[in-house]
């Protein structure tokens, strides 16, 4: 008999170091080489961010702006009746709705309500103005 394992047996397998995993991920299923890995040579080896995409930076405070010009704008268009405070919650309705219009484009981000704002703020400072000359 020789010393050869037996077809099909255990011992005829190679041998496979058991699956790693950290938090309910598979991380690896043995060793692997930075290229599989996709990780940068020279690397630590228990990297926690090994093999995770690397997250982008988020830009915040674009969509407040635009919030806050809707908001004056149709403070200003509901009050236009009280033409000095209309004029003037208008105007900064205009001032908040553009910016926040211009951020909105330069991030790629929804720019629904500054547009709305936009319009709001135009409208109130157009009735307002009307009414304050027809008055005076």
């Amino acid at each position: 008999m020789s010393n050869q394992p037996i077809r099909g047996s255990r011992a005829d397998r190679p041998q496979r170091t058991p699956p790693i995993y950290a938090g309910g991920h598979l991380l690896s299923n043995g060793p692997v080489s930075d290229a599989q890995r996709g990780g940068v040579p020279g690397q630590p080896a228990g990297d926690p961010s090994e093999g995770w995409p690397r997250s982008q930076p988020v830009r915040v405070g674009a969509g407040g702006i635009g919030i806050a010009g809707f908001v004056c704008g149709l403070v200003g268009l509901v009050l236009f009746l009280l033409a000095p405070l209309a004029l003037i919650l208008g105007l900064l309705g205009l001032a908040l709705s553009g910016s926040g219009l211009w951020l909105a484009r330069r991030d790629g981000t929804p720019a629904g309500l500054s547009i709305a704002g936009l319009t709001c703020s135009v409208l109130a400072v157009v009735l307002s103005g009307i009414l304050l000359i027809a008055v005076n």
